[in-house]
């Protein structure tokens, strides 16, 4: 990962990696879902097989969160309230 990340320095490189990485996945993504006839009705289950299937990617883990996830996910939703509410406040002070 930090690899990657060592990758994206620079906003040419980002924007290298989004055009020449991201975008043909998610095209290919893309006619993949709309080439299936009738469309599959659970998308998300859709994109996982694709990815898991024909990109080699481990499948991503299933059934209840654990705790220490439950605890990130109770975290990041109140960074996401206080945020909402500074952005508010900020808006306010604009008009």
């Amino acid at each position: 990962m930090s690899n990657e990340l060592n990758r994206l320095k620079t906003p040419k490189d980002k924007e290298d990696y989004l055009r020449q990485e991201v975008r043909p996945l998610l095209e290919d993504m893309s006619a993949n879902y709309w080439s299936t006839a009738p469309a599959p009705e659970d998308i998300v289950a859709f994109f996982i097989d694709t990815l898991t299937h024909k990109y080699g990617l481990a499948e991503p883990p299933t059934g209840a969160l654990d705790e220490d996830t439950r605890h990130e996910v109770t975290d990041i939703e109140y960074r996401i309230k206080t945020l909402k509410r500074e952005i508010e406040v900020q808006l306010e002070k604009l008009s």
